[in-house]
C-alpha cells in the first residue's frame, strides 16, 4: 500500500511539473509555435476596428447570456482583426457545435481546421513585442503568414495570438494538443486538484518529513478550498467575467 502512495506522490509531482512547465513557458521570452487548430463554432459580431472596449465588453455580456439561453457554454473569447477592411470580429467559442436556431443579431461562424503560428507569453527580459518575436521566428523558419489577420484567443488563465499560415500543416500530434490544452487550463481549478494528489501521496508514505508536510498542505488547501469551489461554481454557472478576457 505504501508503494501505491509513493507512486501517487510521484505522479502528482510529475503533473505539477508538467503544468508549471507549460504555464511558465514564455514567461521570459515569447513562446512561438505552429499548430493545426480543430474546427469550432463561434457566436459573435463584426465591429469597426476602433470600437471602444466598453462597447465590446457589453456585447460579450449579452452574447454570453444568449449562448446560455441556447444551453451552450463558452470559456474562450476570440478577437479577429481584418486590417484590410478595418474590422474586428469578436465572439465566443462554443464548447460543442450545434444548431442554434434563430440567432437574431449574432453571427454564427463554423470555423474549419486551419494552420496557424501562435505566440504567447511575454518577453520580460526585453522590450520585444509579440509581432517582433513572430518576425524573428519567421526569419529562422520561413512561412507564408497573413499578417493582416491576427487573432487573439483569451480565457480565464491564458491569452495568445495567432496568424493563419498559407500552407497546410499536418494534424498536430497528441503531445502538441496536450500542451495547448494544458496551457488553457484554469489555474484556480487545476492546481488545487494536483496539490491534493501530492498531499495524499505525502501522507500515505508515512515518512517523518513528508507526512507533516502533507497534513500542512491539506490544511492549506482546505482553507482555500471553499473559496476556490464557490468561485469555480460561479464561473461555471455564469462565466460572468468573459468581458474581461
Amino acid at each position: 500500500m505504501i508503494i501505491l502512495f509513493w507512486l501517487t506522490l510521484l505522479l502528482g509531482l510529475f503533473l505539477v511539473a508538467w503544468v508549471l512547465g507549460i504555464k511558465a513557458r514564455g514567461s521570459l521570452y515569447h513562446w512561438v509555435r505552429t499548430f493545426r487548430t480543430k474546427p469550432c463554432q463561434v457566436v459573435g459580431r463584426t465591429f469597426p476596428e476602433k470600437t471602444s472596449k466598453e462597447e465590446i465588453s457589453k456585447f460579450l455580456i449579452d452574447a454570453n447570456a444568449f449562448v446560455r439561453s441556447k444551453e451552450q457554454r463558452s470559456t474562450v473569447v476570440v478577437r479577429e482583426w481584418n486590417h484590410k477592411e478595418n474590422t474586428l470580429f469578436v465572439g465566443l467559442i462554443l464548447q460543442k457545435a450545434s444548431d442554434l436556431g434563430e440567432t437574431g443579431e449574432y453571427e454564427v461562424r463554423n470555423l474549419p481546421s486551419r494552420s496557424v503560428v501562435r505566440v504567447s507569453g511575454g518577453a520580460k527580459t526585453s522590450d520585444v513585442t509579440t509581432t517582433e518575436s513572430l518576425q524573428k521566428h519567421l526569419t529562422d523558419h520561413p512561412l507564408e503568414v497573413d499578417m493582416t489577420r491576427p487573432t487573439r484567443l483569451s480565457g480565464q488563465s491564458f491569452h495568445l495570438y495567432e496568424w493563419p499560415i498559407a500552407e497546410e500543416l499536418p494534424a498536430s500530434s497528441p503531445v502538441e494538443k496536450l500542451m495547448e490544452a494544458t496551457f488553457q487550463l484554469r489555474d484556480i481549478l487545476i492546481f488545487p486538484i494536483l496539490l491534493t494528489i501530492v498531499a495524499i501521496g505525502m501522507i500515505g508514505t508515512q515518512q517523518l518529513i513528508l507526512f507533516p508536510l502533507g497534513i500542512g498542505l491539506i490544511i492549506l488547501l482546505s482553507g482555500a478550498g471553499k473559496f476556490v469551489l464557490l468561485h469555480q461554481m460561479k464561473d461555471e454557472s455564469e462565466e460572468y467575467h468573459l468581458q474581461n478576457y
